[in-house]
């Protein structure tokens, strides 16, 4: 190591200290902040400022060129003075007061008299198109009820009841009319299916002599009839769920009896014009035979 300089043995200040001694040791140094040098080490002289010398002044006289010609006088001012903010203010408070009335009622322009006979006359067609379609729908379903009866009991009477997969294990406590007021209540079907539906039951008898129209068959044969009858010719019908529940017979079972009657059929069920015709002549007739309303009644 070094040995300490001479300023430091002789304890002299650290300006005293000869600018040639080259061992100061770290406790001579100044404390940090501004930093001191030897007063032995010459100065910079400072630089003056340099000055510029300012710029001249130029003063340039410009005569500003008026809006108006000299010889015309200034316009006077307006008569009317406008009014203070306070009228201003009670002015706006008193429409604001004021209530708006409200805008008047505009009625509708009323159709014209000829749209208004149009819709009428369309009203009135359509009403008795539904009154005639309901009766004649009425009419034949009382037909085959009345005509599946007449021969339920001829098969009973004559004992040629057979067992076919549409009997049952005993006669239905319904009758044969209410069981298809069922049908026509909630299927609504129209009259062609009726039609329709006899025109099935009696095909098939004719096309199987082993099945007969009895008392325990006469039920599951219509509403099987009636299902295939409302498929074939209805635009719109319901599911095979639906039908079961108002004929009273499970899914599984409506679904099998209906496969059956269409092997029967063997898939044909199409009817001819002149077959229909007969049909439907053949349901009036029994319905006609039947006694109304107030015959019943009175018997």
């Amino acid at each position: 190591p070094r040995a300490p300089c001479r300023a430091m043995a002789s304890k002299t200040p650290f300006d005293a200290c000869p600018s040639t001694c080259s061992g100061r040791s770290r406790r001579a140094y100044p404390p940090r902040g501004r930093r001191q040098t030897c007063s032995t080490r010459p100065q910079r002289a400072a630089r003056a400022p340099a000055t510029a010398e300012p710029a001249p002044i130029v003063k340039v006289d410009v005569e500003l060129a008026s809006s108006t010609p000299p010889s015309q006088p200034p316009p006077p001012p307006p008569s009317d003075a406008s009014p203070p903010a306070a009228a201003c203010c009670e002015q706006r408070a008193a429409l604001e007061r004021t209530p708006v009335p409200p805008p008047p009622a505009v009625a509708p322009p009323p159709p014209p008299a000829a749209q208004e006979k149009v819709a009428e006359a369309l009203a009135a067609k359509q009403a008795e198109e539904a009154t005639a379609a309901a009766a004649a729908a009425a009419e034949m379903a009382l037909g085959l009820a009345a005509e599946l009866e007449r021969r339920a009991l001829r098969s009973a009477s004559s004992g040629g009841e057979g067992a076919t997969c549409f009997c049952s294990s005993r006669p239905p406590p319904i009758s044969l009319r209410d069981y298809l007021a069922r049908f026509t209540g909630f299927m609504g079907c129209s009259h062609e299916c009726y039609v329709l539906s006899f025109a099935y039951i009696d095909r098939l008898l004719q096309r199987n002599p082993a099945v007969t129209v009895s008392p325990r068959s006469c039920h599951r044969m219509l509403a099987c009839s009636l299902v295939l009858a409302a498929k074939f010719q209805d635009d719109t019908f319901y599911s095979n769920k639906f039908y079961a529940k108002i004929a009273g017979l499970s899914l599984q079972e409506m679904n099998k009896l209906e496969r059956r009657m269409l092997e029967l059929l063997d898939y044909r069920l199409v009817v001819d014009l002149e077959e229909f015709e007969s049909y439907r002549r053949l349901l009036c007739d029994a319905a006609a035979a039947q006694p109304t309303d107030s015959q019943a009644d009175a018997r």
